[in-house]
């Protein structure tokens, strides 16, 4: 029987710690992976310490301190804090390296000898007391300029603890910060340079009040062994602070450069020797960066002759791209790119490689599986034989395996040599998963939307009664009205007198299962092995998820699947032969937005983020190897777009006609029928969309004045052979633009008249496409809708989910029947159940 999903039925502890929701048919279960730390920010703010004579109170100060913890696989439980650690500039002579203030092996709250106070607060003010006062002394008005530091980390429900976050305060001043950007530091390992290595930092100071950057810099380059320097370069390792307590506050003898010159170039280094650069930052108060970390602002280094290193390999093909951050030829674990890829499909794998001295590459060869990487033995079928080296060539940049038909992991390896004859190594360890494909439809909330809070007044028989947040739908209404079974007491409403009944949600009379993403409840992934359980895949995304903005300030698993160096399993997925219909009206932009050119959205029109094909600044955003291009197949130019009151409407190109065929893997791919579209996606009327409880009819129904939409502002023709004789060729289109919008940006000056849709009686619309089926004979078809399911009017919205699900992809749905008016209370909590 299709049961009504379970909803929010809790109050949200911490406005900003993120709350797992459970909101399904059948909540999927995932198998546990390895638990990920949780991470933390924090900021500071000064609070007034003027007396009410209008003098400071004695050599006395207190910060406001603000922070908010994520965990991406879980929940954040509670933080800890202190003051002045052992190791920290005030903690102690014995001056440790920020990583080692907070031992992150340890769950007690004593750490180091040091006390931590467990708080599940996200705010502070915190007193510091300045111990030795500024000479000559002011009676008036006393000064002094100790240093504090404030450190604090976050635990998650598994115990992990968070890297610590802190800040370094004198009395009159919050501490400027400066950190290293490349190469990049690290306070366990070397970093391997050439004798000629450019280093460029930033800083920053959070409470400047003509800038928020440090003003000026100073730098000092030591090397081990010499003579020429006035410090043990061991003790600066093992005891960073021990440099602040020689050097500061005047650091006499260190280079200096201006604000704006963030960066210094070293030509003569002398190979292997060891190195450790080290900048300090300095704000327009005075006051300098007192913490000193081999993480942040100390830099060590091992000198290698140029280009010892060998270079940098990219690797990538439609779900994944990973760039290593150095050259290296190894077989360390630590290397591996693991990834999960279909079965029964060929796999594509594309590289390349750069130096960081623009040495020129001679070379590249691949192997999978092979046993020994220094056997050279010729293939014997250079197509076959792939467990030995691929013949080698500069233009040798890409390879296909497979296709695979049983659970099996292989390794897929990748040779790069450069004219100077040093090479680096590729390894991709892959899991073939082999689909079960045993249920129909999964419907993934990858939303990031407010949770609820507590009533004001307390409701014994419902403890689930809360308050919506922020504006429609909150994290539970959205649960509600997709989901809701519908005629039972709609969750957030007391028993009385307020009590509302639910309609059934949009997706009511369907069997499927649901999958949040919201506030950790997957581990910034869902697994190729969970979707590869369903059919057909309806994957939701906000502009809060796809962005990481916004009130819940939570990046979705969609857009960090997206990321540089991750896997994108929604789109292995596809590959595997699954139907998916993205929708949201931010779900292309956060497959998107890590490749976001930012010259390309200076260009007007103005505000809009647009992703191209055009060659733009000297980069390409749509392009072979992303999912937008490669599966979705928006290739021509989209727009991601607020709109007035943007209304997406049926086009008149959606009239169908075209037969029915197989897909790759041998699934029917059906001709819907088209008049069954909405005509258009009307706004919320009072007549057919009920105010939510908690909720004016202005706030329900202006919420939605301002739309975000996706859609393509240039032709983006799909033409494929639909001819099966390998002899002859019968190109047909295979991308049916559906829906269509104008309005706002679309329109005017930058509309694209050759995008226009004739109509049957003689006018003409704009048709900047915001809803496509491809249908095509290269890949699974795939449903794309440049706009959310919860702005529209109810009606219209069923109407469109109907369409996909039973037209599209055949669906059945069962009839869709409420609770009886008369039912009792026990009888409707049971059926919500």
């Amino acid at each position: 029987m299709n049961r009504k999903p379970n909803r929010l039925g809790g109050c949200l502890v911490l406005a900003l710690m993120p709350l797992l929701v459970a909101g399904c048919n059948k909540k999927l279960s995932l198998s546990p992976l390895i638990n990920q730390p949780p991470t933390i920010r924090l900021s500071a703010a000064p609070v007034d310490t003027l007396g009410a004579d209008g003098k400071r109170a004695s050599y006395i100060y207190h910060y406001r301190m603000n922070w908010v913890g994520y965990d991406p696989d879980g929940r954040v439980s509670y933080f800890l804090y202190t003051v002045d650690p052992p190791g920290s500039p005030g903690g102690g002579e014995k001056g440790r390296d920020p990583a080692e203030w907070v031992d992150t092996t340890l769950t007690r709250v004593v750490i180091h000898d040091t006390t931590y106070c467990k708080t599940t607060l996200n705010e502070k003010e915190i007193f510091f007391r300045a111990r030795r006062p500024d000479e000559p002394i002011d009676r008036t008005d006393p000064h002094a300029s100790d240093i504090h530091t404030f450190v604090i980390k976050a635990v998650d429900n598994s115990g992990a603890f968070s890297a610590p976050e802190f800040r370094s305060f004198f009395s009159n001043t919050q501490a400027p910060t400066v950190r290293i950007d490349q190469p990049a530091p690290s306070a366990l390992f070397y970093g391997l340079v050439s004798p000629f290595v450019t280093i460029s930092w930033h800083g920053d100071d959070p409470d400047g009040v003509f800038t928020q950057k440090c003003v000026k810099y100073k730098f000092k380059m030591f090397k081990k062994g010499s003579t020429d320097d006035q410090f043990d370069f061991e003790l600066m390792r093992s005891q960073p602070d021990s440099l602040r307590r020689f050097y500061a506050p005047t650091f006499a003898g260190w280079d200096s450069s201006s604000a704006d010159t963030t960066f210094h170039t070293f030509t003569n280094l002398v190979p292997d020797a060891y190195y450790m650069f080290v900048v300090v930052g300095f704000d327009e108060a005075g006051a300098y960066s007192p913490i000193f970390s081999r993480s942040f602002n100390m830099l060590q280094m091992f000198v290698t002759f140029a280009g010892k290193n060998g270079p940098v390999l990219c690797i990538f093909n439609e779900f994944f791209f990973y760039c290593y951050p150095s050259g290296g030829y190894a077989l360390d674990p630590s290397r591996y790119i693991n990834i999960e890829v279909p079965a029964k499909q060929p796999v594509h794998f594309n590289w390349d490689a750069s130096e960081p001295d623009n040495t020129r590459i001679k070379l590249f060869r691949w192997a999978m599986d092979i046993a020994n990487l220094d056997d050279n033995t010729p293939r014997s079928d250079e197509r076959t034989d792939t467990r030995h080296w691929s013949q080698a060539g500069a233009e040798n940049k890409s390879a296909t395996v497979g296709p695979f038909l049983s659970d099996t992991t292989h390794f897929f390896f990748i040779e790069s040599e450069d004219v100077n004859g040093l090479k680096s190594l590729g390894i991709v360890n892959f899991r073939v998963v082999v689909p079960t494909f045993n249920h129909d439809l999964l419907v993934v909330n990858d939303t990031q939307r407010l949770p609820d809070q507590k009533l004001g007044y307390p409701d014994p028989a419902h403890p689930d009664s809360v308050l919506p947040q922020g504006s429609w739908p909150s994290h539970s209404e959205l649960d509600t009205f997709l989901f809701a079974r519908g005629g039972v007491r709609w969750r957030m409403t007391p028993s009385v007198p307020f009590q509302t009944i639910s309609p059934p949600g949009v997706f009511a009379g369907y069997k499927y299962d649901t999958l949040y993403t919201f506030g950790g409840a997957t581990p910034g992934v869902v697994s190729l092995d969970a979707l590869g359980g369903y059919k057909h895949v309806v994957w939701l995304v906000d502009p809060n998820s796809a962005t990481g903005y916004g009130a819940v300030n939570q990046l979705g698993v969609l857009a960090g699947m997206s990321k540089p160096g991750r896997l994108n399993t929604l789109a292995a997925y596809v590959i595997l032969g699954g139907r998916v219909w993205l929708a949201g009206g931010s779900a292309l932009d956060a497959t998107m937005l890590p490749w976001n050119n930012l010259a390309n959205d200076l260009e007007p029109p103005f505000g809009v983020r647009k992703y191209s094909s055009r060659l733009v600044g000297g980069k390409v955003e749509l392009l072979p190897g992303r999912m937008a291009y490669d599966l979705i197949r928006w290739q021509s130019e989209v727009w991601i777009m607020g709109i007035d009151n943007g209304v997406p409407h049926k086009s008149v190109r959606a009239v169908g006609g075209w037969p029915g065929h197989l897909d790759p893997v041998g699934n029917f791919v059906r001709p819907p029928d088209y008049s069954l579209l909405p005509s258009r996606m009307g706004t919320k009327s009072p007549a057919d969309d009920p105010v939510p409880p908690f909720r004016s009819p202005a706030g329900f129904f202006g919420d939605v004045s301002v739309l975000n939409l996706e859609a393509m502002v240039d032709n983006n023709e799909m033409m494929e052979d639909s001819d099966p004789d390998p002899d002859s060729t019968k190109l047909v289109s295979v991308m049916d633009t559906l829906m269509i919008v104008s309005g706002g940006p679309l329109t005017g000056q930058y509309g694209k008249s050759e995008n226009e849709d004739l109509s049957f009686n003689g006018k003409y619309y704009h048709s900047n496409p915001i809803m496509t089926y491809y249908h095509g004979y290269l890949g699974a078809p795939f449903v794309m809708s440049g706009f959310d399911l919860w702005s529209y009017t109810r009606k219209d919205i069923v109407k469109l989910v109907d369409f996909v699900l039973q037209q599209v992809w055949g669906l059945p749905k069962e009839p869709v029947v409420g609770m009886p008016a008369g039912a009792t209370t026990a009888a409707r909590a049971r059926e919500r159940r």
